[in-house]
């Protein structure tokens, strides 16, 4: 089983409990402010920084985490093998929520770097926040008895803060794509192991046959129709492919032991390269957003006290009725107009 989730950091999949807060935070980007330290500041020096939040903050999203999985696989997750590396869910589940504080670590020194921080009213509304789950879910947790209003405060206000600092890298980058890049094309393919039949198959193509149907009848794959965009198929068959004008017939390509002939229905499906244009443009922006993040992060060296980690496994047991943190940031910022 793969963990994944609807906590992620944008740029990639790899986490899956950092920055939903995208739609929340897009239009407060500009704003200006400084946020309120209540846990002491991680400082970034040249030995590295420290994960500097408490033992109740970390255990507060595990146990709000852990709610949700059990709510929605039961608890016969956590012994689940997670892939093929021997784990458990419940192995990868701490590794990963361990990095997510690693993580928020780095997206606040950035956003700090950066001179990026919440406004006025920003603070107001996730303070807002922050208190009412403070009384409905910190205090009614046995487990979270000694986490103050602050501290929850604080974890709602660097969480928020993470999201607004990778929005503004995302609007402070320009990725352009073209159409030739994007260009998606529509072909049917005939495909077989023989060569003999390749080439007659070929020389009736050629010579006007419907290709459909000659593909129907000789083709050893199932898939005729097919659409077909750069940097998804072996080269020769992309070269073979986007040299075809429409109704044009492919010479034979030989490719894994297998004969390819191509018939190019439309050269240019307007549509489809538009969609194709927009999801490489957000592919190649991530993939930017990405170095930024990872080539700075390389500079902090955040580490994690393993003792105090240890102490945050420990009562992840602990039982926890409350709301789920990250959709209690979220839908504080969503009901305060932010």
């Amino acid at each position: 089983m793969h963990i994944s989730g609807k906590h992620r950091f944008r740029t990639s999949a790899r986490k899956f409990l950092l920055l939903t807060l995208s739609a929340a935070v897009v239009c407060s980007v500009s704003s200006c402010g400084s946020i309120k330290k209540i846990i002491p500041a991680v400082q970034n020096t040249s030995s590295g920084n420290e994960v500097r939040y408490s033992r109740q903050q970390m255990l507060l999203v595990v146990l709000s985490q852990k709610k949700s999985y059990q709510n929605a696989y039961t608890e016969k997750i956590w012994n689940t093998a997670a892939g093929s590396s021997g784990k458990t869910f419940r192995d990868v589940f701490f590794g990963e929520t361990e990095e997510f504080f690693r993580e928020l670590t780095v997206m606040n020194l950035l956003a700090s770097k950066n001179g990026i921080s919440l406004s006025t009213e920003e603070k107001r509304k996730i303070d807002e926040a922050a208190d009412s789950f403070f009384e409905s879910s910190v205090q009614k947790t046995e487990a979270l008895q000694g986490m103050t209003k602050e501290e929850t405060e604080d974890l709602f206000r660097q969480y928020f803060l993470a999201g607004k600092t990778e929005e503004s890298l995302i609007s402070g980058s320009r990725i352009e794509v073209s159409d030739s890049d994007a260009r998606v094309v529509r072909v049917q393919q005939i495909v077989t192991a023989d060569s003999k039949t390749a080439n007659d198959v070929h020389q009736k193509a050629a010579a006007g046959d419907d290709f459909y149907s000659l593909a129907k009848t000789s083709s050893s794959s199932g898939d005729i129709s097919l659409k077909i965009v750069r940097g998804t198929v072996a080269p020769a068959v992309e070269d073979a492919v986007f040299s075809l004008n429409d109704g044009e017939i492919s010479s034979i390509v030989l490719l894994d032991g297998k004969y390819y002939i191509f018939k190019c229905v439309q050269s240019y499906d307007k549509e489809e390269t538009a969609i194709r244009k927009k999801t490489l443009e957000k592919e190649r922006l991530n993939a930017t957003v990405r170095k930024t993040y990872e080539d700075f992060a390389a500079q902090c060296h955040v580490t994690m006290d393993a003792s105090l980690w240890e102490k945050v496994v420990s009562g992840a047991d602990s039982s926890y009725e409350g709301a789920d943190f990250f959709t209690s940031v979220k839908e504080g910022m969503k009901d305060g107009g932010v």
